[in-house]
């Protein structure tokens, strides 16, 4: 506004600075840009929402006082290239984090995830590389490093990473069609790899899975392209982003989205007999007998019992869940003898297949 004088557009400039982050360098581009061609700055505003790349190095909108006209991009750039001489890991590190949901990125999913990344950034990562590639990240004030607290217990934090919003444009601009396919390709490998497996039973993990959850969301959603050999990888976290919104957080309504999903990925690259595809249907079973359908969720617990007493035997542990699941549901519909007859069953294959002090 100071530098256009449209005082009447204040709302429009606000809003703008918003989608900015108050970067002071992209604001005088913006309002140069706005003077140059005389636009508003909510048409602008608008521009930069298709194409903010583009918006970014438009060298004709920069100031000559800051480094001799360097764009919005270019100064990213030149930044994250020097980073990249600081430490090997730098470059790929930030690029990954730019193609994530815009929230704190939780460190431990490269720590922990890094087994699912490719070479060389998870040998450069090990031990303390990717301590100092956040260091020679942090240098250049491209990403910052925080411990976020959980929202339920102020004594449990996470440490992450966060970017500014531009930095994520640039960042995710450096990476071709395909690079940026196969990256998002490896998070969510490296995700399913350490989201909580029993997150519905285990509250200690209930903060990690918290923290992880828009980032989760955000690789598997209905706009995602699911990747050849990565169905194994989408069906393993919708299931669980579902089973945490049915134990935890009551969210029924928002668990069988995720679980129709994760069912007809299953079912189109992996058929409808097959286990994974079988264990999606149990789980939209068990979610319809905590919602009170117990007609719906037998319906769906016995066919996820007929696919997997077909296809992986009946002594297998998952047939043990079927039956379990089962069991306990005719309990609840008042069929006491057969309820006790699959409760056994259940039993038999559960004393048979594990330890004894097996929980």
């Amino acid at each position: 506004v100071a530098r256009t004088g449209r005082t009447a557009e204040r709302g429009s400039a606000l809003a703008l600075s918003k989608t900015l982050g108050g970067l002071p360098l992209a604001h005088e581009q913006a309002a140069a840009y706005c003077d140059r061609v005389g636009t508003t700055i909510a048409e602008y505003a608008k521009r930069f929402q298709i194409a903010p790349s583009v918006a970014m190095d438009s060298t004709r909108d920069t100031s000559r006082e800051y480094r001799d006209g360097l764009t919005v991009s270019k100064t990213f750039a030149v930044a994250i290239d020097e980073a990249a001489k600081i430490h090997s890991a730098a470059e790929p590190l930030i690029v990954y984090a730019s193609l994530l949901a815009p929230e704190p990125i939780p460190l431990v999913l490269f720590s922990e995830g890094r087994e699912k990344f490719s070479e060389p950034f998870a040998s450069s990562i090990k031990e303390g590389g990717l301590n100092e590639a956040v260091a020679a990240l942090r240098a250049l004030a491209l990403v910052d490093r925080e411990s976020v607290p959980d929202e339920r217990d102020a004594s449990i934090s996470t440490d992450c990473v966060r970017l500014h919003r531009l930095v994520r444009q640039v960042a995710a601009s450096r990476a071709e069609v395909q690079r940026r396919t196969s990256a998002r390709d490896e998070l969510l490998a490296a995700l399913a790899n350490i989201y909580p497996p029993r997150v519905s039973s285990d509250p200690p993990t209930w903060p990690l899975a918290r923290r992880l959850d828009t980032i989760a969301i955000a690789l598997t959603g209905e706009d995602c392209a699911v990747s050849p050999g990565t169905e194994p990888a989408h069906i393993y976290v919708l299931n669980q982003l579902a089973a945490y919104r049915r134990e935890v957080t009551a969210a029924f309504s928002m668990a069988r989205p995720l679980l129709d999903r994760a069912r007809a990925i299953s079912e189109k690259a992996l058929g409808p007999d097959h286990p994974l595809t079988a264990m999606c249907l149990n789980n939209i079973g068990v979610l319809l007998d905590t919602q009170g359908d117990q007609g719906g969720a037998r319906a769906f617990c016995e066919k996820a019992r007929t696919i997997r007493e077909a296809v992986l035997g009946p002594d297998h542990l998952d047939t043990a869940d079927s039956l379990n699941d089962l069991g306990f549901l005719l309990q609840y519909q008042g069929d006491l003898d057969q309820s006790q007859m699959l409760l056994e069953r259940a039993l038999m294959i559960r004393e048979k297949q594990l330890e004894p002090d097996h929980p």
